[in-house]
């Protein structure tokens, strides 16, 4: 009796130990369990680029959520990075290094340019996966790392490949990490980078009070800047422009250029981008001279820059407060807002998309929401909004030889549309392909169809004036209907691409005055032609109309 108790009592616990043994130290660190995980198109940038999650054991690495994280394949990151990864399981390290092998299969690209619509379904996947405590190792360095959530973290492995949080890897990879709930995009950058001359907020919005804190900035740092209140709008909001006019009394009467931005409320990237490029411009003018690959002494002394900020400041103070911070909120909450979400509302303070207003030939035509909405609402005439009023007496008023109307987004650039392309005899196509050299944005076809194009800033300018106007598509697509990448992607997704637009359209504007032979009509600027055959064809219809070229009369009809 006494032998077979003690048996009964010593097989459990040498079993009991040998579970142990074998848990604890022939399996170090080691969970499995089934997990679900959810998958939802995530997007993976790197400095601003779209990319493929690649890997030779599995095709396409799809980031997912689990725990209400976002978890991304750990070898497929690397190896966009130039880098590879590997699992010392022994030491419970996970190692990323350079990459020493050479890339087999060179069919694989893993930057990709995306301008197609992603249909968002979440789709839920039951999947065995096993839970490892471990070191990250990059090059030669530990990384002892902690979310910032919990107390430690474990690397996750399905089948052979591993996946972490994103923003542990971006951390040992060195790089400051985003994720944006609204594009469903991660965003791994390099960390914030000082720059020379007055900061621009790139954070979470580019609110009003902070634009008027820079132009009284820039009034004070340079005497050669004036802030010109060119209209209002609905709301009683002054429309401003920054003006340029260095060195005046040298060249008294410069050609003038414009460039607007705002015009569509939830597009900040092209507020961001006009406010630093013009700030680094006036520093760099002040302190050398230069900038870049563009002599700014030059342009300046010659071109009159004319920036307006916000086109449209009623529509900026909605995206940053609410419809409730607007004084026509009990309107505006009866109308369509689009997006259910006023963070990405797009037309003014009265429901009218501002790019659909302006008084062309084709806005009859121009297809648009039938009513008032949160945008796509051309309004109920031509030129109806006083937004569009102020723009139009302005551009009346200073003949600018050239404009551009900055827009997000797309990486692309609309040059002419079939309503006005022949008059430029490809001048405006050279001009788009100097600008593609530059940013390697998409030069978009000719546009063909007035009932999609018409009525927006640039089509109504080139068509008055016949002179070249350009609306520029800023940043990658992000994929997802209405939204916009985070402002605190900027610098990455705008800034290093179309920081010197400003600068190259400035010294083309610089070309363009040989070119052009300018009617006029009782000393009054009428618009421009490219050829002295069709501009003497054009004054001959009206008497009194003169044909100037380079500032001399060269041709009047009596």
């Amino acid at each position: 009796m006494k032998n077979i108790n003690i048996i009964s009592i010593i097989v459990p616990i040498v079993f009991a130990g040998s579970l142990i043994l074998y848990f604890f130290f022939l399996q170090p660190n080691l969970k499995s369990r089934t997990i679900t995980v959810i998958h939802e198109n995530i997007q993976f940038y790197l400095d601003g680029s779209l990319y493929f999650l690649v890997d030779e054991k599995n095709p396409i690495m799809d980031p997912f959520y689990y725990n209400k994280k976002v978890y991304l394949p750990v070898n497929a990151v690397s190896k966009v990075l130039g880098r590879e990864a590997f699992w010392i399981q022994d030491k419970s390290i996970l190692w990323i290094r350079p990459n020493t092998i050479e890339e087999k299969d060179e069919s694989i690209n893993f930057h990709r340019k995306e301008n197609t619509m992603i249909v968002s379904h979440k789709i839920s996947k039951t999947i065995e996966a096993k839970f490892v405590k471990c070191e990250i190792m990059v090059d030669e360095t530990i990384f002892m790392l902690k979310d910032k959530e919990s107390s430690n973290f474990e690397l996750l492995m399905i089948g052979e490949s591993a996946y972490l949080p994103f923003n542990i890897l971006a951390e040992a990879l060195g790089k400051e990490s985003i994720w944006s709930d609204d594009t469903k995009s991660i965003y791994f950058q390099k960390p914030e980078r000082n720059i020379e001359g007055i900061q621009v907020n790139t954070g979470h919005s580019f609110p009003l009070e902070r634009i008027e804190e820079i132009l009284k900035e820039w009034t004070d740092l340079y005497e050669f800047v004036d802030i010109r209140t060119i209209g209002k709008s609905f709301e009683d909001r002054p429309i401003y422009s920054v003006v340029v006019n260095y060195k005046k009394e040298i060249l008294p009467n410069k050609e003038k250029v414009l460039l607007l931005s705002g015009i569509h409320a939830r597009e900040d990237y092209s507020v961001m981008l006009n406010a630093k490029m013009l700030d680094n411009m006036l520093f760099h003018l002040k302190k050398s001279g230069v900038w870049g690959d563009f002599d700014l002494e030059t342009l300046f002394s010659q071109i009159e820059l004319h920036v307006i900020l916000v086109a449209n400041p009623d529509g900026l103070n909605i995206v940053n407060n609410g419809i409730e911070a607007s004084e026509n909120r009990k309107y505006l909450n009866t109308i369509k807002n689009i997006s259910k979400d006023h963070r990405w509302w797009k037309a003014n303070g009265r429901g009218v998309d501002l790019n659909r207003n302006f008084p062309d030939s084709s806005w009859k035509i121009r297809c648009s929401e039938e009513v008032p909405a949160s945008e796509g609402y051309k309004g109920p005439y031509a030129g109806s909004e006083t937004e569009t009023q102020s723009i139009v007496n302005y551009c009346n008023q200073n003949n600018f030889i050239l404009s551009v109307s900055y827009h997000t987004s797309g990486n692309k650039v609309f040059w002419a549309d079939r309503g006005t392309h022949d008059v430029f005899q490809d001048i405006d196509s050279e001009i788009t392909d100097r600008f593609i050299q530059l940013t390697n944005y998409d030069k978009l076809d000719i546009s063909e169809h007035p009932e999609t194009y018409g009525s927006g800033f640039e089509n109504w300018f080139r068509e008055r004036y016949h002179r070249p106007s350009f609306c520029v598509e800023l940043s990658p697509y992000p994929g997802r209907e209405y939204v916009q990448h985070p402002n605190a992607c900027f610098d990455f997704l705008v800034w290093k691409d179309a920081k010197y637009s400003g600068a190259l359209f400035m010294k083309q504007a610089l070309e363009l005055k040989e070119k052009m032979y300018d009617v006029h009509l009782k000393e009054v600027f009428e618009m421009s032609f490219y050829t002295k055959k069709d501009a003497i064809e054009y004054a001959a219809k009206e008497p009194l109309r003169e044909v100037w070229y380079l500032n001399d009369l060269i041709w009047k009809n009596e």
